[in-house]
């Protein structure tokens, strides 16, 4: 599947320690549930329940990836 060209949106994130502000331009969506994102329009997109769920699947969609990245790290580093 080919990257997809993500809106130049940016939206806050909160959780219960700091917020945080994701480019979402910076993630690679290639196989997560927040490339739906893609199809919400402007005022939809700040509707508080959505930016929550699309909240936990991109959170979700970083400790997936970076999992991913640990595992290849380490794959790499045992070849080596």
């Amino acid at each position: 599947m080919e990257p997809v060209r993500v809106k130049r949106w940016s939206i806050a994130i909160h959780n219960e320690t700091a917020p945080y502000l994701l480019d979402l331009r910076s993630l690679r969506l290639e196989s997560c549930k927040a490339i739906h994102l893609l199809s919400y329009s402007k005022s939809e997109f700040n509707s508080a329940r959505l930016i929550s769920s699309l909240t936990v699947n991109i959170i979700s969609y970083m400790k997936f990836r970076r999992g991913s990245e640990r595992d290849s790290d380490s794959r790499r580093n045992e070849r080596e």
